[in-house]
């Protein structure tokens, strides 16, 4: 049996032109995340302490009137809010692409089970639940959708950006950069030991909205009959129990994913907080400035 990527893969190909521009627009916003902090950093460290400018920094004491403090406060202010907009427009165009190949991915794949569908035999769909299949073909097709928008994709962005911020953070305190590293290395644990209970869990909730469906589409069909019979109150209680078992299945998914998140949060707060004592310590000594630190600190909560 092939592996679910290379049975996936054709529904992407045809769009590789638009994927590459998403891969370029994601590349775009990992280097303004990097940016982001630097304003900041240069306005404690130099600005507001009428520190000179680094060699690297040279070029900021070339821009018109940045001989005044006021002046270039006024650029490092005027550069954060173009960063800022600058992220927006890279967010709103890899939105705008991704439910654009998205949707139509996802299309392709529900045609495709639609087309599948339409093959099996007659005894198959005896034994099968129309309402079922409707879900297979016009929700469960999404997972094309999910698994290159949701996993894929995010995962080469998260990476690309724990390693240039990693190298930025090495070239100003390595230590301090190796104490963000292992802050973040329980994360990968927390992952492997929640994964199974929110991929279990998720099932389960996908099934029984499967069987939901499948018990509304029966009823409405057979509406003139369950009238004829006077069983409406029968077929408001088999539904309700359905509903019942599928918000508590859905319930207990949320539940698994809260704390997945729980654990996320408590080990990225000890990290911040780590980050925060160590690094003040080297401010106290001189090793780091004030706005290297929150370069850091904004590093850690990115990551």
């Amino acid at each position: 049996m092939r592996r679910w990527w290379t049975r996936l893969l054709p529904y992407a190909l045809p769009y590789r032109a638009e994927l590459t521009l998403i891969v370029v627009l994601m590349l775009a916003g990992v280097g303004i995340t990097l940016l982001l902090p630097w304003p900041l950093k240069v306005i404690v460290d130099h600005v507001l302490t009428d520190e000179p400018l680094p060699d690297t920094l040279g070029w900021l004491s070339r821009l018109p009137g940045s001989g005044a403090p006021t002046a270039m406060l006024a650029w490092l202010v005027g550069s954060t809010i173009l960063l800022f907009v600058a992220a927006q427009l890279v967010q709103v165009a890899q939105a705008y692409l991704r439910n654009r190949v998205g949707n139509r991915t996802k299309y392709a794949l529900g045609a495709t089970v639609f087309e599948h569908l339409q093959s099996l035999s007659l005894t198959f769909h005896a034994r099968s639940r129309s309402g079922d299949l409707v879900r297979r073909v016009t929700t469960d097709s999404s997972c094309v959708q999910e698994l290159l928008f949701g996993v894929v994709l995010p995962l080469l962005t998260s990476l690309t950006t724990v390693v240039a911020m990693f190298v930025v953070m090495w070239s100003m305190d390595r230590f301090l950069s190796l104490v963000a590293l292992f802050s973040v290395l329980p994360l990968p644990f927390l992952m492997r030991y929640f994964t199974g209970r929110m991929t279990s869990r998720s099932y389960r909730q996908q099934v029984l909205e499967g069987e939901m469906m499948s018990l509304a589409e029966q009823s409405m069909t057979a509406l003139p009959v369950v009238q004829a019979f006077g069983r409406e109150e029968h077929e408001e209680r088999r539904f309700e129990g359905h509903a019942k078992r599928t918000i508590k299945a859905y319930l207990g998914a949320i539940v698994s994913q809260l704390q997945f998140k729980v654990g996320v949060s408590a080990t990225t707060a000890v990290g911040t907080a780590v980050i925060m004592l160590i690094g003040g310590v080297h401010v106290l000594h001189g090793g780091l400035t004030v706005g290297s630190l929150l370069v850091f600190l904004t590093y850690l909560a990115s990551l």
